[in-house]
């Protein structure tokens, strides 16, 4: 047939066929007989038939169960015996740290990788530079000469390769924790991420469960521009199938991390690149064991029943903003219930609801610029399940909608801050 291409060009492409080339690699090699190879292509020919069989032969589906499938809700808090105590090469230093000192964004999120991967041998991590240079932000350092090469590794720079491989070891029991360097970057992905890894399980009736866990970051204030420092966030919640974490200081990133490569679905964890080593991230963490749920957001400042005020909603590095033109803004006698919203699905709406019940009004702040923001999402459920108790229009504090610029004082207008949000909320008061 040649409709699309001509007999020539077809012959040739099949000469280099990777099916074909490898199968013949693997029976030249010795790996497999001629004869066992064409007893598995039998098998899975059959296999494939009476599955298009079992199909036609089923009953159509009730709308009533559309949301089946989309979600696992197990997890791997119970590890199994074979998979338990993975041995080490070399002592932490970090074990022996005081726990009631602060640790930094950064050795939180390293600790959390180490406790799963010594707890559960199927956790591996991969990504761009992560191994002997330790990641871009230095997130995974020292987990390479600890827990051995053959856990952490570096990949070549392929974004789609980085998320693929991660779907498909996750589909064969692993639990991988892969990382994209910049959230610029899962751009690269999006097929292997919103059409496989977040559907897959859902058009496969339920039935697989994808522990894929993916590290990656958001930025702002770098002069890293256009590229290299947007805030994508709302593009990856738009995808069924995906949990979104944001966490906003240290002790929320380790134990959000535990609770996403514990978590039997594709769960993005985007860190942000400012609270690393900023004061901002820096909390004490235990060094006992503790889990972070996903989906559960946390009021960080509370208001006082008998006062009047504005709620604050916020997530990532945002949240210290918000908390500091909080406390600037009680100084002038204007109060406000912060809130951090820590993951964007699942999303915690009524924890939000019950906020609005109080204040009567809202301000929603992101990085991310507002035009389709998430904050939209998070103002229209308002509007749809809190309109009785709304004094005020919903309103958002967020960057203007054009790519982040680069010149430092293009970039400083770019970014929301302290004055914005006080600004918004004495609008409301």
């Amino acid at each position: 047939n040649e409709t699309y291409r001509t007999m020539k060009e077809l012959e040739a492409w099949q000469e280099i066929d990777p099916v074909r080339t490898f199968s013949h690699k693997l029976i030249k090699e010795g790996v497999i007989s001629e004869k066992d190879f064409a007893h598995l292509e039998k098998q899975a020919r059959q296999r494939n038939e009476d599955m298009a069989l079992k199909a036609m032969d089923s009953p159509s589906p009730d709308p009533k169960n559309i949301y089946f499938g989309l979600f696992s809700d197990t997890n791997s808090n119970e590890v199994p015996s074979q998979f338990r105590n993975a041995p080490i090469l070399k002592k932490p230093e970090f074990l022996e740290r005081d726990p009631d000192m602060e640790i930094t964004y950064r050795e939180a999120i390293n600790e959390a990788l180490f406790e799963e991967m010594r707890r559960d041998k199927r956790v591996l991590l991969w990504g761009e530079d992560i191994a002997d240079y330790g990641g871009a932000f230095n997130a995974t350092r020292g987990l390479m000469e600890i827990m051995g090469r053959e856990r952490v590794f570096n990949t070549a720079i392929s974004e789609s390769a980085i998320i693929g491989a991660g779907m498909g070891a996750a589909l064969r029991g692993m639990r991988p924790v892969v990382e994209i360097m910049y959230i610029d970057f899962i751009l690269q992905a999006m097929d292997q991420l919103a059409n496989q890894a977040a559907k897959w399980k859902y058009m496969s009736g339920g039935q697989p469960t994808i522990p894929l866990t993916i590290r990656t970051t958001i930025g702002g204030g770098k002069g890293y521009a256009g590229q290299h420092a947007q805030s994508l966030e709302a593009i990856l919640a738009h995808f069924p199938g995906l949990k979104i974490a944001l966490p906003s200081d240290a002790y929320d990133a380790k134990g959000m991390l535990k609770a996403a490569i514990r978590d039997d679905n594709p769960v993005i964890v985007i860190e942000h690149q400012n609270l690393y080593r900023h004061p901002f991230g820096k909390s004490v963490v235990p060094k006992e064991e503790y889990i972070v749920p996903l989906g559960k957001a946390k009021i960080r400042r509370q208001l006082d029943q008998s006062k009047s005020g504005v709620t604050i909603i916020s997530w990532s590095y945002m949240v210290s903003l918000a908390l500091q033109a909080a406390e600037q803004l009680s100084k002038e006698g204007i109060e406000t219930e912060v809130i951090d919203l820590r993951t964007l699905y699942p999303l915690d709406i009524e924890t939000l609801v019950k906020s609005v019940q109080k204040t009567g009004k809202a301000v929603i702040v992101h990085q991310a610029v507002r035009f389709m923001g998430f904050g939209a999402e998070v103002a229209a459920q308002l509007q749809e399940k809190a309109f009785d108790y709304l004094d005020s229009p919903v309103l958002r504090v967020a960057a203007p909608d054009v790519p982040p610029p680069a010149a430092p004082v293009l970039e400083k207008a770019f970014l929301p801050g302290e004055e914005e949000i006080m600004e918004a909320v004495k609008k409301l008061t």
